[in-house]
């Protein structure tokens, strides 16, 4: 048996891609004890009762309202196997085409984002031979220097891990529904999509 809401992985399947809110993950992995509350578990494999990350190959996709704990990311993707683990930090930078900003909010499409995600987990596979990915993408109100999202790959050889690093961050911002509201110094906001500045909603959550 599994918890509610996630369904037994084994091996050579795809994870489950429901997404629930946890209030304590206990996995085999010692590093993701650090795992807090308000992650939202997208992509698990579970196995006699209990959540693993890492026991075949792993891969962490998280939405969180918590500050990121990129050294556990880090931590999480480090193996044996792999000779090279690269790890990608976007921050919220002061000044956006000559415009300053105040802070920045996000908000998701979950349903989207996580199969989007997951997509782009597969692909990266596909292309390099990746021992470990995790992806972490916070949610809500972030000041100024705040981390928003952190990649992390490991592989066996350097060049391979920048390159699907880079695969990953560049197509992340492209295709994940996740959106952005600039919070200008001017006193005005505006929603647009991070892969596509001159794409602009009113909000994320008001529909197409």
């Amino acid at each position: 048996m599994c918890p509610d809401g996630v369904s037994r992985r084994t091996r050579g399947r795809r994870a489950s891609q429901s997404a629930i809110p946890l209030v304590k993950l206990e996995v085999a992995t010692s590093q993701w004890k650090l795992l807090r509350s308000k992650y939202f578990l997208v992509s698990c494999r579970c196995e006699n009762r209990e959540l693993y990350f890492g026991k075949y190959q792993t891969f962490m996709v998280l939405l969180t309202n918590d500050p990121i704990d990129y050294t556990a990311l880090t931590e999480s993707v480090r193996s044996p196997a792999a000779g090279a683990a690269v790890l990608f930090l976007g921050t919220v930078r002061e000044m956006t085409a000559g415009r300053q900003t105040l802070a920045l909010d996000y908000e998701a499409y979950p349903e989207m984002a996580q199969a989007k995600m997951a997509e782009l987990e597969a692909t990266a596979r596909q292309r390099w031979p990746a021992v470990e990915i995790g992806m972490i993408h916070r949610l809500g109100h972030l000041e100024l220097g705040d981390i928003s999202v952190a990649i992390a790959v490991s592989t066996p050889h350097r060049q391979q891990a920048f390159e699907a690093g880079k695969f990953l961050i560049d197509e992340f911002k492209l295709v994940v529904p996740i959106w952005k509201k600039e919070n200008w110094s001017d006193g005005s906001t505006e929603w647009v999509h991070p892969g596509n500045p001159g794409m602009v909603k009113t909000s994320p959550t008001a529909g197409a």
